[in-house]
């Protein structure tokens, strides 16, 4: 359970990476891209947590961990899987940022924690 970096405000995103330490070489790859990213981004907007161990969690537990960790009220999962173009963070935060309709942050895979 690592943290990468995460807002001293509360940010308006999320980007929640997990995975296995076997596919730590990957990971590296992924968690360059996205600190490449948040290197070009107010660091205040955006959130970027992320969990590996060696299989002894299930993903829900992984993806219930890394929601927890984060003050975001929307947040977006990441794992070896997932396509990042250069844009994936901004493209994301801009959606949200815009109060998009729910169904336009869900075909991106953006989520929202339950608020009450």
């Amino acid at each position: 359970k690592k943290l990468l970096y995460t807002s001293t405000m509360k940010p308006k995103l999320a980007v929640l990476l997990y995975g296995l330490e076997e596919d730590k070489a990957i990971l590296k790859e992924i968690m360059d891209k996205l600190q490449s990213q948040l290197d070009q981004m107010p660091h205040d907007e955006v959130d970027v947590v992320f969990y590996t161990d060696n299989g002894e969690t299930s993903v829900d537990e992984k993806k219930s961990w890394l929601i927890g960790q984060t003050e975001s009220k929307h947040y977006v999962f990441v794992d070896k899987t997932t396509p990042l173009p250069d844009n994936f963070m901004l493209y994301r935060l801009n959606f949200v940022k815009n109060l998009r309709p729910t169904r336009d942050l869900i075909n991106l895979g953006i989520f929202q924690k339950d608020v009450n």
